[in-house]
């Protein structure tokens, strides 16, 4: 090689060095300077809702309060928190004993998606809906609760459900991705200005808080402000309120995968390298490592929901609730599918798989029916799956009478006005 061919090569080497020096100190800088948040959510006056509650977790009285998000200006969504008569995400009381004899009660256990209340209507109240169009007289129990998941269902399921001898006709578990990995969580915004929640360390029960005082220590604070009336009106132009003096969340030890660092990490270089280590940990195509979740604890929760439904001869069906993100994803099997169809083993119910809910929709259409920065599906969304679970439900609790003229007719209109293809 030439002298003059190697000062050129040094020349390139050089202005690709200095041009990335440059790149990575305006992105670091940039990244590093405080800015406003890109996501807020918020809750009207929502210490009057969200209680504390040793057997659901927290119960929603009452009172509503709204809440919203507000991502990028834009409101994702304005919805309402308020508990029936035994605190439960339900538009409608119940109790334990059935109303009407040709009542059908199935009792409903799940999260967020089943709860609902950042929408208008929630899956198995649409379901109810559904199912009376088609002259069956169905309830289904909501006792989800947003955050929670399998020990929250044991503690409902065993502290609430079985000793008040609730008369049932089936059980229905929908289960969003890693539900089946939540220990009890927990929320309360009484006398605070912040989202309080937090999960336990153990599966064991009793670790589990049981007062309000034993609770406080262990919440934390998440993003999401509780606002005035005032403050609620302003955020919902979509502006974002200013953080509260003295009170940001402090990093979550339940959902942050690594605490954040205050040492200085050069942006580009750091992305360069996790892209690399991703690489080689997990080379493209080949699929996540299964879960396997093995704790005796746990697995005391599940038999326990196993004796529950065998003693009492009650039918039950899981269904599996897919995240947005592994819908669109190239990868054929989620990483807690495996989980899901364990769980339904164990407990002998019938595993439904509510990817089947989106299998006809195009990448365009899946994220249409779902809010676009929040990761909850929408109305539309809710309402398909709603739709496509009644199917399980009225399949585990009995025959269906032959619809009426009538009754086919208002079933045809119905699906159509949420947006789903009529039967």
């Amino acid at each position: 090689m030439n002298r003059t061919r190697l000062l050129k090569l040094c020349l390139a080497v050089c202005s690709a060095a200095l041009t990335y020096g440059a790149a990575e100190i305006v992105v670091t800088v940039a990244a590093a300077i405080p800015r406003a948040a890109d996501s807020c959510w918020l809750f009207e006056n929502s210490q009057n809702t969200v209680h504390f509650d040793a057997v659901r977790g927290y119960a929603l009285t009452g009172t509503p309060s709204r809440w919203a998000r507000v991502t990028k200006g834009r409101v994702e969504f304005v919805g309402t928190l308020k508990g029936n008569s035994l605190g439960f995400p339900d538009r409608d009381d119940f109790s334990a004993a059935r109303g009407a004899r040709d009542e059908r009660r199935v009792a409903v256990f799940g999260d967020s998606f089943t709860a609902g209340q950042f929408l208008d209507v929630n899956w198995p109240d649409r379901a109810e809906q559904l199912a009376g169009d088609r002259g069956v007289p169905l309830r289904l129990l909501n006792m989800a609760v947003d955050g929670g998941g399998l020990a929250n269902w044991w503690s409902v399921l065993t502290q609430l459900v079985a000793p008040q001898r609730f008369d049932l006709d089936g059980v229905v578990f929908a289960v969003f991705e890693d539900d089946l990995l939540r220990k009890f969580s927990f929320s309360e915004h009484r006398g605070y200005a912040r989202h309080m929640f937090a999960r336990t360390a153990s599966w064991d029960p009793r670790t589990y808080p049981h007062t309000q005082a034993e609770a406080q220590p262990l919440l934390e604070e998440l993003p999401g402000r509780i606002v005035t009336h005032a403050e609620m009106e302003a955020a919902l132009s979509g502006a974002c309120p200013a953080e509260i003096p003295g009170r940001t969340p402090a990093p979550s030890r339940m959902f942050a995968r690594v605490e954040p660092s205050s040492r200085w990490r050069p942006v580009l270089a750091g992305r360069i390298w996790d892209l690399a280590h991703a690489a080689l940990e997990r080379p493209p195509g080949t699929p996540a490592a299964p879960l396997n979740p093995q704790n005796p604890d746990r697995q005391r929760l599940i038999d326990d929901v196993a004796e529950y439904l065998r003693a009492r001869r009650l039918p039950s069906v899981v269904v599996y609730i897919p995240s947005r993100d592994s819908l669109l994803a190239s990868e054929p099997a989620p990483r807690f599918l495996p989980v899901v169809e364990k769980f339904a083993r164990q407990i002998g119910a019938r595993f439904v798989d509510g990817r089947q809910v989106f299998t006809t929709l195009g990448p365009d259409d899946i994220r249409a029916s779902f809010f676009p920065y929040d990761g909850h599906w929408n109305q539309r969304g809710s309402d398909r799956f709603a739709a496509f679970v009644l199917d399980a439900v009225l399949q585990m609790t009995g025959p269906v009478p032959a619809p009426s003229a009538r009754s086919a007719g208002v079933t045809t209109a119905s699906m159509q006005s949420a947006g789903l293809p009529a039967r």
